[in-house]
Formats: C-alpha cells, sequence, structure tokens
C-alpha cells in the first residue's frame, strides 16, 4: 500500500467524484479530510443557528 500524502483540494475532488462510483474506494486521507471539511462548518454553523434563533436557551 502507498503512503500517499493528499491535499485538501485533491481530497474534495476524489471524494465527490466517487461518491456515486460503487465499484472502487476513497483513500483514506479524502475521507478524512471531508470528515474535518464537515466537521468544520457544521459545529460553528449549529452553534450560530441555535444562537441566533434562541433554540440554546429554550
Amino acid at each position: 500500500m502507498k503512503n500517499k500524502r493528499m491535499s485538501w483540494g485533491s481530497a474534495i475532488k476524489e471524494y465527490v467524484t466517487r461518491a456515486f462510483d460503487f465499484k472502487g474506494r476513497s483513500s483514506r486521507a479524502a475521507y478524512w479530510w471531508v470528515a474535518l471539511t464537515i466537521g468544520i462548518i457544521i459545529i460553528p454553523l449549529t452553534f450560530w443557528v441555535g444562537f441566533s434563533t434562541g433554540w440554546w436557551f429554550g
């Protein structure tokens, strides 16, 4: 198995192009780059929506 370094852009591209390709797999690096990206976007967005709508304070 190759020890291949992958940039953020190439990881996102690989993940998106292989999303519906059921004959192969994305690399582990592509998966984790996408997971990190989603976490960085979703967590602050959740707090922002929660505080702006008053959902956090009931």
